[in-house]
C-alpha cells in the first residue's frame, strides 16, 4: 500500500485541529486582479480532504499540481493557496510578488523535537527556467510566512501560515512556485 494513501485520513484527522503559529489576520488584496492566482477553499481540512479523494499524487515531488492542492510526505502537508505577481498593496512596495503558504506537521521526524519551517526554501520559477528567490521577512505582506521573522518551530498538528515575498523583476512570466528541502524534495505548483 503506498505510504501517503496510508496516512490521508490521519492527516485529515490531524489537520481539522491544525493550529497556526500566526494569529489570524486578513490576507492583502490585489491591486492587480489580473496576476492573482487562489484556491477556491484552502482550508486545511479542504487540502487534506482534495488529497484522500484522489487529487494528483502529493507524495510524488517533481510535477506541478495547481494552486490550492496539497503536496505532503509523511511528515508535512504544504499547499500555495494564493499567487500574486506583479501585484500592488497599500503599504508594500510596488511592484511586489507573493506566495500564501500553509505547511502543518502531521508526525515528527525520527530524532527530532521540532521541526523547523523558513521562507528561504521557497522560490519562483519563471517560464524560461529563471528562479527568483524569497525576500527577507520585512519585506512581505502580512501575515508573513511564518512568523515575520526567521525560522518557526513547529510540533504535530501546528502550522506555519502566511506570505513569502519573492525577488521578481517587473515583467517576468512566473510560472511555477517550488519547494525545495535540504534532502532536495521539490514540490512544485502551477500559477498558469
Amino acid at each position: 500500500m503506498n505510504r501517503s494513501v496510508a496516512l490521508a485520513p490521519l492527516l485529515a484527522i490531524l489537520l481539522v485541529g491544525c493550529t497556526s503559529t500566526e494569529s489570524p489576520t486578513a490576507a492583502p488584496t490585489s491591486g492587480s486582479p489580473s496576476a492573482s492566482v487562489s484556491a477556491s477553499d484552502s482550508s486545511p481540512a479542504a487540502s487534506a480532504s482534495a488529497d484522500a479523494a484522489g487529487a494528483p499524487d502529493a507524495s510524488a515531488g517533481g510535477d506541478a499540481v495547481p494552486v490550492g492542492s496539497p503536496r505532503s510526505d509523511e511528515f508535512v502537508v504544504s499547499t500555495v493557496e494564493e499567487v500574486k505577481v506583479g501585484a500592488s498593496d497599500p503599504g508594500l512596495p510596488a511592484p511586489y510578488s507573493g506566495a500564501l503558504v500553509r505547511t502543518c506537521v502531521v508526525v515528527m521526524p525520527p530524532g527530532q523535537d521540532v521541526l523547523t519551517v523558513s521562507p528561504e526554501k521557497w522560490t519562483m520559477v519563471g517560464a524560461d527556467g529563471t528562479t527568483y528567490p524569497s525576500k527577507p521577512s520585512s519585506a512581505n505582506p502580512t501575515p508573513a510566512y511564518p512568523s515575520g521573522s526567521g525560522d518557526a518551530a513547529l510540533h504535530p498538528a501546528e502550522c506555519a501560515h502566511g506570505w513569502i515575498a519573492f525577488d521578481v523583476p517587473a515583467g517576468a512570466d512566473v510560472a511555477t512556485v517550488r519547494f525545495m528541502n535540504q534532502d532536495t524534495k521539490s514540490w512544485v505548483w502551477s500559477v498558469k
